[in-house]
């Protein structure tokens, strides 16, 4: 039993670490640790992770496609996006990652490589019509479905975590 303790710290020690390199005020939250498979201290089975994709009109974007450059990222998990195809689309053509973005419906149908992004498109914001930096409404609502839909996947065991990025409060409530 404590064997499965130390496991369990260890894990949650080195996701919350890895995370909090990667991005700005992440927050990990972390669903059910036991479908993890140890071996010793090496994770066998990589956890699924779904990344909320945050303000479409904030930094979230932008940092999300930055932290999955992280090849060894892919090693300790599989990272999913929650957001939307059209803004990662934008913001990939002005930050150039080399990145390329694989839609999915479920998690179970992502590739989960390195150098290509897995998303769930929830196609609730229109790209052309942001406007970056600005608090919108339409930014807010779309945030607040980003992370209840991540929450929806963990909750029916199809996600491991969320480790979400940042919001706009203001957005949200306007």
């Amino acid at each position: 039993r404590n064997s499965n303790k130390k496991q369990e710290n260890s894990f949650t020690f080195a996701a919350i670490s890895t995370f909090v390199g990667l991005w700005a005020s992440p927050t990990l939250v972390l669903h059910d640790i036991r479908k993890i498979v140890f071996k010793g201290d090496m994770i066998m089975e990589r956890p699924v992770i779904g990344i909320p994709m945050g303000d479409p009109a904030g930094i979230g974007p932008e940092i999300v496609l930055k932290a999955l450059q992280n090849k060894s990222l892919y090693e300790k998990c599989k990272p999913i996006v929650i957001g939307s195809l059209g803004v990662l689309r934008q913001i990939e053509e002005i930050i150039k990652t080399g990145c390329a973005l694989h839609v999915v419906k479920e998690p179970s149908e992502g590739k989960y490589e390195y150098g290509k992004v897995d998303l769930i498109d929830l196609g609730n914001v229109d790209a052309k019509r942001l406007q970056f930096g600005a608090v919108q409404a339409e930014c807010g609502r779309a945030a607040f479905e980003y992370i209840e839909r991540s929450s929806q996947l963990a909750l029916s065991g199809k996600l491991a975590a969320i480790a979400t990025t940042p919001i706009n409060k203001e957005a949200i409530k306007a």
